[in-house]
């Protein structure tokens, strides 16, 4: 951090002297010596600033979660499981983040980057959304099925008894 100061400070001097005449070309070069240096800081400044944001979001979507299971009666049992296991998946990776996050200091890279924690956040509930918003299974009538069948057997039957009597009857009218 010294070292990047001390080059900004020389840097500064450099433009109000000698760099009032230099060539667009060194201005350019010393301007990605310093993004080199520079984006990485911001970028990791702006991660850990930001990151206690998702830790809450992910809480408030597991919160969200229960709630919708607990209220939705037709869920199955098996997406139920979908569900539970979609959220322990993300459940597991934002304890990854954390733990990568209380063992680095503030200058160190994290291992991971906000639009990966975005998208497994966004994931995670689109894809538990689909599974809440999916129209309640049909339920099969047993009673309405077995009528179907047996009116089907009856009139199979009946239709059998007017063939035997037909059969019966043509027998006797030989013998006559």
């Amino acid at each position: 951090r010294k070292t990047f100061i001390a080059e900004i400070n020389q840097v500064v001097e450099w433009i109000y002297g000698e760099g009032e005449a230099a060539p667009k070309e060194e201005y350019r070069t010393r301007l990605d010596k310093f993004k080199q240096i520079g984006e990485p800081v911001k970028q990791r400044h702006f991660y850990y600033s930001e990151l206690e944001i998702y830790f809450s979001q992910f809480e408030t979507a597991t919160k969200a979660i229960q709630e919708k299971m607990a209220a939705i009666a037709h869920l199955t049992d098996a997406q139920k499981e979908l569900v539970l296991k979609k959220q322990e998946e993300v459940a597991k990776f934002m304890q990854d983040v954390k733990a990568d996050r209380e063992a680095k200091q503030l200058y160190q890279d994290p291992a991971f980057n906000l639009d990966a924690i975005i998208n497994k956040l966004n994931l995670l509930k689109s894809e538990t959304e689909a599974i809440f918003n999916a129209p309640p299974p049909k339920e099969e009538k047993p009673d309405e099925s077995m009528k179907d069948e047996s009116k089907e057997g009856e009139a199979k039957g009946e239709e059998a008894k007017d063939a035997e009597m037909k059969n019966e009857e043509a027998p006797k009218e030989e013998a006559k």
